[in-house]
């Protein structure tokens, strides 16, 4: 009886979470969901040198003050600051989707890649307010040149979405680079 008691007790000193799920929870989750799907299509258009198209759909994506923590093999920076080594500095003074796509340009560029493939794995979503959630997901990102074979990035990202009068932007990231391997380059 004691242990009963005991349990009840846990379970009733959970914290509520209620009022940090908007009432329409399930559609919000599901726009979100179908929202961070922006950052895969927009950088696989920027990467085969579509920047206009890429850009068109990152101006829907990212928030205006976007801060992107980003972590590769090999180094790490924060965007925007005095570390972004990715970005010249006429594009420090960039700020959100501008900023994102002078990064994708930058480093994908660099690197010498003509075009990208990224897959969003499945999104946990977590609402911190009715208009706030943080999404983490895994990315694998297949990135190709004519100097080597494909090179295969497993990333986690973490988002954090704010719903704004033009519906959800991502308005912080926090993409790491789990591992990577370069395949052979085929014959």
């Amino acid at each position: 009886m004691k242990k009963l008691i005991a349990c009840l007790a846990v379970v009733a000193a959970q914290p509520v979470l209620a009022d940090t799920q908007p009432a329409d929870y399930a559609q919000a989750r599901a726009e979100i969901v179908n929202h961070v799907a922006c950052f895969p299509h927009g950088i696989d258009k920027i990467a085969t040198g579509d920047v206009e198209g890429g850009m068109a759909i990152w101006n829907e994506c990212w928030g205006e003050n976007l801060q992107s923590t980003l972590n590769f093999v090999g180094g790490s920076m924060v965007c925007p600051g005095a570390e972004c080594t990715f970005l010249t500095e006429e594009q420090k003074s960039f700020t959100g989707p501008a900023m994102r796509g002078a990064l994708a340009r930058n480093g994908l560029g660099a690197r010498g890649f003509t075009h990208t493939h990224h897959q969003l794995d499945t999104l946990d979503v977590t609402f911190t307010s009715p208009e706030m959630a943080t999404v983490a997901g895994k990315i694998t990102a297949t990135h190709f040149s004519d100097h080597q074979g494909p090179e295969i990035h497993f990333v986690h990202w973490t988002g954090e979405v704010a719903k704004t009068e033009n519906g959800w932007r991502i308005v912080a990231e926090d993409l790491r680079t789990a591992g990577h391997s370069v395949l052979p380059k085929p014959e």
